[in-house]
């Protein structure tokens, strides 16, 4: 006796449903947002290569922040910096030395009107 396959058999209406989720799991859209490489650094800090689409940065984490530290060019092969990033770099140099600046400023500022309450 033979058996032939009917189209509301368990067995096919299986098959069929994984077919299709096969198929709609092959159709997702591919990842944007990757991250390319992670260095841990101890006490929970890392940097790390963050890649979208054609952009790369390197970030740096601790449990509290998360900084971007300099923008990658877009070609790994590529070492030296592109302009963009010698500019964001040496923006963020003026930005520490103005902060340090002012920190310094703060403590002498402090000092001058004590001397003045002093004097009065």
């Amino acid at each position: 006796m033979s058996e032939t396959l009917s189209f509301a058999s368990p067995w096919w209406l299986w098959t069929r449903l994984l077919w299709q989720r096969v198929a709609r799991l092959s159709r997702r859209a591919p990842r944007r947002l990757r991250l390319r490489e992670s260095l841990p650094l101890g006490e929970h800090r890392f940097v790390a290569i963050l890649e979208c689409e054609r952009l790369r940065w390197l970030i740096g984490g601790t449990p509290s922040s998360l900084v971007v530290l300099a923008p990658l060019s877009s070609d790994p092969g590529d070492l030296p910096q592109s302009s963009e990033a010698a500019a964001f770099t040496a923006a963020q140099r003026e930005e520490i030395k103005l902060e340090e600046l002012q920190s310094r400023k703060r403590p002498e500022a402090e000092e001058g009107e004590e001397r003045k309450r002093e004097a009065q």
